[in-house]
């Protein structure tokens, strides 16, 4: 987008600089500024104008069409805490609900899935890398998912312990290091895949369960995790460490606080519209 596309698209709307500068959270002399610019408009900038005009369109685009909000839903969405993740998917799950029979939400809908996709939401570079990563491990078969995750981090906490202590020690990377980062990965990825198996042999059986459901997945993951590294230790090396009951109930309780853990934020059950892996 130049800046003579932005004033073009803002006076098309028939806001004024102070409008557009409420949506983007710029001051309206800085967009004064920015349609002086002949050139094409610095990225980050680019994505936030996008958003916020596209949206703005489609809002013009629905009103002059007689499209009008739904009062309920608009009711529901005021003052939600978006930071409380249960209050979120359970007030998601009222509205989706609702919208099966209003006929306001049904015209809507049928309005709105004939108009072109909105652009990517602008985000900060760290969230925009999480995000796309999110969506490439999304991509991947259900059953590579929690390798891949593993790998990752594994990988990153390796990589970040790596730096550290070239940081600390000074030096250039040995390959002795780079072996360690190297190696993290490949642990991640195998625990990973370990659990990514359990999930795949226990996740439609206890589907049946409902929420019950869902913490056991969590806990047979947990434990499989576990027990991948904990057997071949308990075999291989010459410490006690894992041939011991201490070390196992250890181990259990560690297995039964993540396997809840991920039971809950994870495999939520299928009505809530929420999960990791599904």
């Amino acid at each position: 987008m130049t800046g003579t596309e932005l004033r073009i698209r803002r006076e098309r709307l028939g806001l004024s600089h102070a409008q557009v500068s409420d949506l983007v959270g710029d001051h309206p002399e800085e967009l004064r500024g920015y349609e002086t610019i002949a050139g094409q408009l610095p990225r980050a900038l680019r994505r936030r104008l996008e958003w916020a005009l596209a949206n703005a369109e489609r809002a013009q685009f629905l009103r002059e069409n007689g499209v009008e909000d739904c009062v309920w839903v608009e009711e529901q969405l005021r003052g939600l805490d978006f930071g409380n993740r249960r209050a979120v998917d359970e007030r998601v799950a009222a509205i989706n609900a609702h919208a099966q029979d209003c006929p306001v939400c049904l015209r809507r809908h049928a309005v709105l899935v004939t108009l072109p996709p909105l652009p990517p939401p602008p985000l900060s570079p760290a969230a925009g890398l999480l995000t796309e990563v999110a969506a490439r491990v999304s991509a991947l078969p259900r059953w590579v998912r929690p390798a891949a995750v593993g790998a990752l981090l594994m990988g990153t906490v390796a990589v970040i312990r790596a730096i550290a202590t070239l940081f600390l020690r000074g030096g250039a990377p040995s390959p002795r290091l780079l072996l360690v980062v190297l190696g993290s990965i490949g642990l991640g990825a195998y625990g990973g895949l370990v659990g990514g198996v359990a999930y795949a042999l226990v996740r439609e059986p206890s589907r049946r369960w409902g929420r019950l459901g869902d913490y056991a997945t969590g806990l047979v993951c947990a434990y499989a995790f576990l027990l991948a590294f904990g057997i071949p230790a308990a075999l291989s090396s010459a410490e006690n460490t894992f041939r011991t009951p201490g070390a196992w109930a250890v181990l259990g309780a560690m297995g039964t606080l993540f396997g809840l853990v991920i039971g809950h934020h994870w495999f939520r059950s299928d009505t809530s519209g929420a999960g990791a892996l599904r």
